[in-house]
């Protein structure tokens, strides 16, 4: 069994720190997501939550760090955990291009989560 620690909706300066730490303690992974856009309604069930509410709104004052450049940074900062966004909303060849480019960055531990996504049109 592998264990990946998710860092979503932490403080911007403890990202690095948190990808070092989850290395030290044994995660095989860590991600981090990125939200391009939040709804301003979300009627659908929301997992994380004990009533399904999201905990964010749409004017919630809360950042996602570009999730490519995050990881490059937190592959300088570790050396053995994979490293993957967890939310992928972008198209996929836009995906794979970033995560080609972080080969030469040292971070040929970068991952894919592939994740079905429903586009409109």
């Amino acid at each position: 069994m592998k264990f990946c620690n998710m860092l979503s909706f932490i403080e911007n300066e403890q990202l690095i720190d948190s990808a070092v730490f989850s290395e030290e303690v044994g995660f095989d992974s860590i991600s981090v997501s990125d939200h391009i856009v939040l709804p301003e309604v979300i009627d659908s069930w929301y997992p994380d939550t004990p009533d399904g509410k999201p905990f964010f709104t749409a004017t919630t004052d809360w950042t996602f760090p570009e999730p490519w450049v995050t990881l490059a940074m937190m592959a300088q900062a570790t050396s053995r955990v994979q490293l993957m966004q967890s939310i992928t909303s972008w198209l996929p060849a836009i995906r794979s291009r970033s995560q080609r480019r972080l080969e030469p960055c040292r971070c040929s531990r970068a991952i894919a989560w592939h994740c079905v996504a429903r586009w409109a049109g």
